[in-house]
């Protein structure tokens, strides 16, 4: 679905990314210029790392004074001006009122926090839609549910980051979730779907991102909306194409490729029919 990924490189908090990427803002081990930006939020993660393993990490709060004490500031000007609403090149100052709302009310030691989750997240968001864009039978559903999965190894490759804001998404994925569902869903919705992945990813018991999935896929599949008739629509419009051109085809097969259309619709056609009379598919 080549529209649903444009809709996903076009998103706010994508087009942030790619711009701090140009201002040597990288996460990922890449070896970029030390900008004020990223000693403070690599200041997050040693802050985070300072604390005892016993911690509430959901509870924790990013605050002013802890990142003085870790970055070489004088003031708080330092941060408001690098992540501040007003500051030039900040998250904050990009969020649409939509998003700024599912954040809710926060100070200058929350947008920093914010901004280190969107940081760590992106080389996981860059692998997921180079996944996506590889994908033979990509649909909204498949996005959706690869998301949670690929959330879930995020979270559990940085479980205190992942906790730390009452796991707090990146917001990253709060808005590629919402493209995805074509907006079935207000933004708060998502963040606390989201915020329930991460708290399921980083549980003592350890569950895989497979397992996370499983956990929450109903949840995922009614939040989006995928049982009403729009997706239905989609679905039922991207079928049948194909199925037009293996009718046209049909009057020019031979007998042994006749019979492998039959063998390959013949059983899942029946089964689907089946099942739309309510009738046993055992």
């Amino acid at each position: 679905m080549l529209r649903l990924t444009q809709e996903l490189e076009g998103a706010v908090v994508a087009r942030w990314c790619r711009d701090s990427a140009g201002r040597g803002m990288r996460f990922d081990g890449t070896r970029t210029p030390e900008s004020a930006r990223l000693r403070c939020c690599r200041a997050v993660l040693r802050f985070l790392d300072s604390l005892a393993p016993e911690s509430d990490f959901a509870a924790v709060r990013v605050e002013r004074a802890a990142l003085h004490g870790l970055i070489d500031v004088r003031s708080s000007s330092t941060l408001y001006a690098t992540f501040g609403q007003s500051a030039r090149h900040s998250l904050a100052g990009r969020l649409t009122p939509e998003l700024s709302a599912a954040l809710g009310r926060r100070k200058v030691g929350d947008n920093v926090l914010v901004e280190t989750k969107v940081l760590s997240y992106r080389p996981y968001r860059d692998a997921w839609l180079a996944g996506l864009d590889e994908s033979e039978h990509l649909d909204r559903r498949v996005a959706a549910e690869s998301l949670v999965r690929i959330l879930a190894r995020w979270a559990r490759g940085n479980p205190r980051l992942a906790a730390a804001g009452g796991h707090l998404p990146p917001l990253s994925a709060i808005e590629d979730l919402r493209l995805i569902g074509r907006q079935a869903a207000g933004m708060p919705e998502i963040r606390a779907f989201l915020s329930y992945v991460s708290a399921t990813a980083t549980h003592p018991r350890g569950l895989s991102p497979e397992a996370v999935l499983e956990t929450v896929d109903d949840e995922l599949i009614a939040l989006l909306g995928f049982t009403r008739r729009p997706h239905i629509s989609e679905i039922l419009s991207q079928i049948a194409e194909p199925l037009a051109e293996i009718e046209y085809l049909l009057p020019r097969l031979g007998s042994a490729e006749r019979d492998l259309v039959t063998g390959e619709l013949e059983p899942r056609f029946a089964g689907l029919i089946r099942v739309l009379r309510g009738e046993s598919v055992a």
